[in-house]
């Protein structure tokens, strides 16, 4: 008998994830529903359409899984703030300013919410686990209720997810159920975890407090540190750096080599930075930042980017070469938020001991919603004689789909016409080798936060003009990466490493060295370190993209094609055919390929007078 899991993730990247067996059928987030980046919170909408979408009834559901443990015990005020409906306001990873705060507090008393006075982020109690509980029960779901621990949540993304029998798993993080960083290893595929970080000394924290001191916004900005690191001058500040962020004396784990100061009196004199807006919830954070201030004033922001993104790199490389040696296991499994940053990733994966690295798909919070009920199934199966393998994945089209049918009403609803072309794929690489900037809509949506072509927004790789004609049209900031996307067969040829990150390549979570002869070629696609971010597509996981690239090279000569995600005004990635058609209707984008339709924007054949 089947057996139904429903893993949610309720913290930032709020997502629901539906597996039969061990099978993915459906995995939505949030965001895409409710308009919100990032979504913080219950993730209401996404958890009906994962069984809408499986084709699942809500009393089917056996258990649902939770990948907070301490999410169970939370503080009342985060968990009404979390658990309910249609959440706005506060966001609880930035700046606390008490307008915000007490519009939330007084919300919450209006709406009957339980109150606890403690101070604790952590409360006694069962109140959180009967509003989870409640929530399910108004979405029709009377199934059992089940935490799993957050690092453990990362791991099993990361592992069951590999294809390796025996491998070194990494997660790197903010923090999540008091700990920041774990190191397990696969043994008779069940994780046994070897060494661990408290959060105290966090190297996500330790990040995100550079880029809220540089003025970008925790959780949303802080891959820009890494675009903005390759202008400066990682010596200047590098001891400065590498006295807040170190590896411990075992070698195993991280540490500080300054003392964090959290004493009642600091902290009710940091608390009164709410009434100016500069309070965060995280003592570390609120400690760094002061110490930022006091000594980097005068620093230049490219200089101190990059300091933070060298110490940051050669501490976690320091540990990774450690417990590779120790282990013996040279393929690397990567998750946790940290392991976002895809140059950090690169760095890992180029160890000389390092055989192989897999960084999971969505390896924030995201991911935990499906790496929860992989380690529910583990754990389940653990004394039977059906334990759960580590297999790779073949595709991770796992979310909506529409019918020509659905997107043909949709357009019209707009009032447009759009013309039919039976074969799609080449009349969309037309219209990229001529130079237009085309946004695509085909197929089940993609997991995870970037763009694997079903929904993306594409145009040519060469030519120097590329990336500011496609950063001016969009309005994205000049600090936002593009992707490559290459066919398969054609990798080997152009990257070095490759068999190092072939696999993880078609997720676009790491970016890897272009062979010096082609780097000229895709200067809108290629680091000034010679790198870029692969997105390696195979004919068997998306046969419809892969005729878009072979056909393009048709035309051009060129398998690569640049590449980012097709974002609404507000950031998140287009959801369904009315998203898209209202971003085309912006300007920003010179074509909509849609389904099997084309729409061309008016006066499209002045567009771009100079292509023939």
């Amino acid at each position: 008998m089947n057996r139904i899991i429903l893993g949610i993730n309720c913290g930032y990247d709020s997502t629901a994830c539906l597996l039969i067996d061990d099978h993915v059928a459906a995995v939505v987030a949030e965001e895409g529903l409710s308009g919100e980046k990032r979504h913080l919170g219950f993730p209401w909408k996404a958890i009906r359409e994962v069984l809408r979408i499986s084709g699942i009834t809500p009393e089917s559901v056996d258990i649902v899984v939770i990948p907070h443990i301490a999410y169970m015990n939370a503080h009342p005020f985060f968990v009404n703030l979390i658990m309910r409906e249609n959440r706005t306001g506060l966001d609880v990873s930035n700046e606390f300013e008490i307008v915000s705060l007490m519009r939330e507090f007084f919300f919450q008393i209006k709406e009957g919410g339980n109150f606890s006075p403690q101070l604790s982020r952590i409360v006694g109690g069962d109140y959180a686990r009967s509003i989870f509980e409640k929530n399910l029960r108004s979405l029709g779901i009377t199934a059992s209720l089940e935490p799993i621990e957050n690092q453990l949540a990362h791991a099993a993304s990361a592992y069951y997810t590999s294809g390796f029998k025996d491998c070194t798993v990494f997660t790197f993080d903010g923090s999540g159920d008091g700990l920041s960083h774990t190191t397990s290893v696969s043994k008779n595929l069940i994780l046994e975890r070897i060494a661990w970080t408290d959060e105290i000394f966090s190297p996500g924290v330790f990040y995100s407090s550079i880029a809220k001191y540089l003025g970008f916004k925790r959780i949303y900005q802080e891959e820009n540190i890494m675009s903005l690191a390759a202008n400066g001058d990682p010596s200047r500040l590098y001891s400065f750096f590498s006295d807040i962020f170190c590896v411990a004396e075992d070698g195993f784990s991280f540490s500080s080599k300054i003392k964090y100061h959290f004493s009642l009196t600091k902290n009710i004199m940091m608390l009164f930075k709410i009434f100016s807006g500069g309070y965060f919830r995280s003592h570390r954070t609120n400690f760094l930042l002061e110490l930022y201030r006091k000594y980097l004033i005068r620093e230049k922001p490219e200089d101190i980017a990059a300091a933070t993104q060298k110490v940051f790199e050669d501490v976690t490389v320091s540990l990774v070469e450690n417990t590779i040696r120790k282990t013996g296991f040279r393929k690397v499994a990567l998750a946790g938020k940290v392991c976002t940053n895809i140059k950090l990733n690169q760095k890992i994966m180029e160890i000389e001991g390092v055989e192989e690295v897999y960084i999971h798909p969505d390896p924030g919070d995201g991911g935990c919603a499906i790496g929860g009920a992989l380690a529910y199934i583990a754990r389940e199966n653990e004394n039977t004689d059906s334990y759960l393998k580590s297999k790779r994945i073949d595709h991770i089209n796992w979310g909506p789909e529409f019918s020509n049918a659905e997107i043909k009403f949709e357009i019209k609803k707009f009032g447009l016409e759009a013309k039919y072309f039976q074969d799609i794929e080449s009349e969309t690489a037309r219209l990229i080798a001529q130079g237009y900037i085309v946004g695509r809509f085909n197929g089940r949506m993609e997991y995870g936060r970037n763009a694997l072509g079903n929904r993306s927004i594409l145009t040519e790789a060469t030519g120097k003009d590329a990336s500011q004609k496609v950063n001016a049209r969009l309005k994205r900031e000049a600090l936002m990466p593009f992707v490559s996307s290459i066919l398969e067969e054609y990798v080997t040829d152009y990257y070095e490493e490759i068999n190092k990150f072939r696999y993880t390549g078609e997720f676009v979570s790491i970016s890897g060295k272009l062979r010096a002869a082609h780097r000229q070629k895709f200067p809108s696609v290629t680091d000034v370190d010679g790198s870029a971010r692969p997105h390696i597509v195979r004919k068997l996981s998306n046969p419809s993209f892969y005729r878009v690239l072979s056909s393009y090279m048709e035309h051009t000569g060129f398998p690569i094609i640049l590449n980012i995600s097709f974002n609404n005004h507000n950031g998140t990635i287009v959801y369904a055919p009315k998203d898209a058609v209202r971003v085309f209707l912006t300007g920003c984008i010179d074509v909509l390929s849609i389904g099997n339709f084309i729409l061309k924007q008016s006066g499209f054949q002045n567009i771009h007078s100079n292509k023939k």
